[in-house]
């Protein structure tokens, strides 16, 4: 309709307005706002198109308006438990036939365990997930979601993983620094009662790999150290080499120093990978968790 100065304008001029004429109504839109069956159809394909590209999802039925969509595959729990007892009593005949007692026992059932813990897991994140599809009238795309969410299981993996990092390597962490900080008695590999400054010694790897190349000397036998005078078991071992006791501190403070190094490049990083996936970052091509394929 024309507006109100519009209608001034024409009575001063003396030629009557020309009404505006109506919105038409959109191709497939009734003038209610409903939509037609075919472009409720077609609405309903691209739904159902973008959800199972790239194998996200699969049809497991489809109507004229609505379709059932399934993610992820249902845990045979039948073949877990057949090899689970498969496994433990393979174990256990084993266990007897080696007469190992309830220690070998306990380690031969160490992999049953571990095959156990995994079922667990699949038994916790996995099942499927049914994804009920529909458009109404309006045109809006509606999604009701049922049965187990199959992206939880790599939530769980991204969040236990880095866990079980930081968890052994801080421990690895606490215990250098407590060495480095309150060194223990260094571990001597020589008897002092031979050689009373010596602690430490290391074989002469180039001595040893000349010794095995060269020829076998033909030279007569000479008496051995008991026999020779003066000769003493420190001479045979070749004490003279040795560490002593504040230099065998300082390669084993030298050595926590550096086992402390790996061991932060380990613990760092994976205290950074899960702050990001709890904060809901990206890792390079990593989701975060509680990330879904459809929020994309």
């Amino acid at each position: 309709m024309a507006g109100a100065g519009d209608t001034d304008k024409a009575s001063r001029s003396g030629t009557p307005a020309k009404p505006t004429a109506p919105e038409a109504p959109a191709p497939d839109a009734a003038g209610d706002g409903t939509l037609s069956a075919d472009e409720r159809k077609a609405r309903l394909r691209r739904a159902v198109t973008n959800l199972t590209r790239e194998a996200r999802a699969e049809i497991r039925s489809e109507g004229e308006f609505e379709a059932l969509l399934v993610r992820g595959e249902p845990v045979n729990h039948r073949v877990h438990l057949v090899a689970v007892v498969v496994m433990a009593v393979l174990a256990v005949v084993v266990s007897q036939g080696l007469h190992s007692g309830l220690a070998g026992l306990g380690r031969a059932l160490v992999v049953p365990g571990v095959y156990a813990l995994f079922w667990l897991f699949l038994a916790v994140t996995g099942g499927e997930e049914l994804d009920r599809i529909s458009v109404d009238e309006q045109g809006k795309v509606h999604s009701e979601k049922s049965g187990r969410d199959v992206e939880a299981r790599g939530d769980f993996l991204r969040v236990a993983i880095p866990v079980v990092v930081i968890a052994v390597t801080g421990w690895n962490a606490v215990s250098v620094i407590r060495d480095i900080a309150f060194p223990p008695p260094p571990k001597c590999n020589v008897e002092q009662r031979w050689w009373p400054d010596a602690c430490f010694t290391l074989p002469n790897l180039a001595e040893l790999t000349n010794a095995t190349l060269a020829p076998a000397p033909t030279a007569s036998p000479s008496p051995s150290a008991s026999e020779t005078p003066g000769a003493s078991p420190a001479a045979d071992a070749g004490i003279n080499g040795a560490l002593s006791v504040e230099e065998t501190k300082t390669l084993e403070r030298l050595v926590r120093v550096f086992f402390l190094l790996v061991t932060l490049a380990f613990l760092l990083p994976a205290i950074w990978f899960l702050w990001r996936m709890l904060t809901g970052r990206w890792v390079w091509f990593i989701r975060p968790v509680r990330h879904r394929l459809g929020d994309e």
